[in-house]
């Protein structure tokens, strides 16, 4: 529940390939950096299926880029334009 010109935050794992290997494969069972089952596969959603339902409820998106971790021994992130691993969004409510 937005009122008009308020914003709405996303961020989360794309539900793609790329998202799948680096967030599941890479990060739970490679390298450790999260616990086995933090993610399921089942509950991630693609970006366009957030668009959509943004849209629907008169919420364009108006900005959108990638996130990667940048140092996995300081656990940094950092933004990139990339977004089939993981995605950042921003739109806003619009007036009625």
């Amino acid at each position: 529940m937005l009122k008009p010109g308020g914003l709405f935050f996303l961020s989360s794992i794309a539900k793609t390939p790329e998202g799948w290997f680096l967030n599941i494969v890479l990060g739970e069972h490679v390298l450790g950096l999260l616990p086995k089952g933090t993610h399921e596969w089942d509950l991630l959603i693609k970006q366009e299926t957030v668009e959509q339902y943004l849209d629907e409820v008169n919420c364009p998106t108006i900005s959108k880029t990638g996130a990667t971790m940048i140092n996995p021994i300081t656990r940094e992130m950092g933004e990139i334009p990339f977004t089939r691993a993981n995605y950042l969004m921003m739109a806003r409510k619009n007036d009625l």
